[in-house]
């Protein structure tokens, strides 16, 4: 009966961290997705002098090939949000009506996408991580 009650004593301990672990590691990969199109958008803009990626098909751009990503990650969001890989862009929809927590990533590109310095990519959720930051600010 001791040795049952030390072990359902542990499990309560041990549940709540694992969880937690869980969902850390869900934040973590997040994060991870966007790094690596952040990191395919800089080659794509240096491979082509300058010139962001297309902002209309953005995905096809850093797709096409194999030859920055092979696919767009899925931004799958640590408490079971919509999980996406699409990728919305400013000038087809306005911000507001984006960040809905609808998941994915949003592309700040502009509407003249040869224009100078890199583009940036953010997550497109307003939901907090486990540290209370809002995901559209990574």
């Amino acid at each position: 009966m001791l040795v049952v009650a030390i072990i359902g004593l542990l499990a309560a301990i041990a549940l709540p961290k694992f969880a937690e672990l869980v969902v850390k590691a869900r934040e973590a990969s997040v994060k991870g997705g966007l790094g690596a199109i952040r990191s395919a958008m800089s080659i794509y803009y240096a491979d082509n002098e300058g010139q962001n990626p297309n902002y209309v098909v953005i995905g096809e751009s850093l797709t096409t090939g194999g030859k920055y990503l092979n696919e767009i990650p899925v931004m799958r969001s640590p408490q079971g949000y919509h999980d996406s890989s699409k990728i919305v862009n400013r000038a087809a929809s306005p911000p507001p009506s984006v960040m809905d927590g609808s998941g994915g990533w949003f592309y700040l590109g502009f509407p003249n996408w040869y224009a100078e310095g890199p583009q940036s990519l953010v997550v497109a959720c307003t939901h907090t991580d486990s540290k209370a930051s809002l995901w559209s600010t990574y």
